[in-house]
């Protein structure tokens, strides 16, 4: 149970995959619920994933959510209500060269993400992942007239197995590669990614991030589940999320954040002195 001390919480910020969502890759019909209860009793929630920008409208169109919400591993920030893109975050041509290069290297699966699509060279069984949690196509071909535009995000894949082994490996070479996925790794820059684009989301709202609650599993939210004033971790969180935590809930498969979320809603009730706020 939520603790009768903690601070009154105005905010959640939730990651989706491997948090939110199950192992079907859906969030349930019992977490839309709790979504769009909180919103209703007067706390924001803010969607903090990985997901392409339509991916993660979707789930915010079925809470019928009017928060701004962060996409594509915090590169996209859009609000829902207007669609106003609030942000749009290029990714250095440098950088997502060297990614190429190590990634060509290693002959690593690589994905190129720009604000409305992802892209890859060709066919890979490893990739199918994204099409299946994202509920679109990658699109395939040559990867050089992508790179004339914005990429606001790269993956970096391979089994789990093998990416255990050349992950840190991977990162001397170029440490803005963080593990998302256990079959990948992916653009997070420190000091922004998630964190920074949180931190402009609660700013808009004017929340405190100590007013904020959050949950998450991998490491891409480990640093903003530090800056948040109740930084919660799915029991299958990656040891990074754990370290940063407060609170240690079930796993995802459980559906253990909606059973969060219904606490959290339960407590902001019983401040309003309303049942059925």
């Amino acid at each position: 149970m939520m603790d009768e001390q903690a601070p009154t919480i105005r905010a959640v910020a939730l990651d989706v995959d491997g948090t939110l969502a199950g192992t079907d890759h859906q969030v349930s019909s019992r977490a839309i619920a709790a979504l769009s209860a909180l919103e209703r009793a007067g706390i924001a929630v803010i969607i903090v994933t990985g997901r392409t920008v339509a991916a993660t409208r979707h789930i915010v169109a079925q809470a019928g959510l009017r928060t701004p919400f962060i996409a594509c591993t915090g590169a996209v920030i859009e609000d829902p209500e207007t669609g106003e893109r609030l942000r749009e975050q290029a990714l250095d041509p440098e950088l997502v060269e060297r990614i190429l290069a190590v990634a060509e290297a290693r002959d690593l699966a690589v994905t190129l993400w720009t604000p409305e699509a992802m892209y890859a060279e060709e066919p890979d069984p490893l990739l199918q992942v994204l099409e299946d949690l994202n509920d679109e196509p990658l699109r395939l071909g040559p990867l050089a007239p992508v790179l004339e535009g914005p990429i606001v995000k790269v993956l970096v894949g391979a089994e789990p197995e093998r990416l255990d082994v050349v992950a840190e490996e991977l990162r001397e070479e170029v440490p803005e590669l963080v593990r998302s996925l256990d079959i990948f790794l992916e653009t997070a820059i420190e000091g922004d990614g998630k964190a920074g684009a949180l931190r402009l989301v609660l700013d808009r709202l004017g929340i405190p991030p100590e007013a904020c609650a959050g949950a998450g599993d991998a490491d891409t939210d480990a640093e903003w589940l530090e800056m948040v004033g109740l930084p919660v971790a799915v029991e299958n969180a990656r040891p990074s999320v754990h370290a940063v935590s407060e609170r240690v809930i079930g796993h995802h498969a459980d559906d253990a954040v909606a059973a969060f979320l219904e606490e959290l809603l339960a407590r902001r009730r019983e401040e309003l002195g309303d049942p059925m706020a």
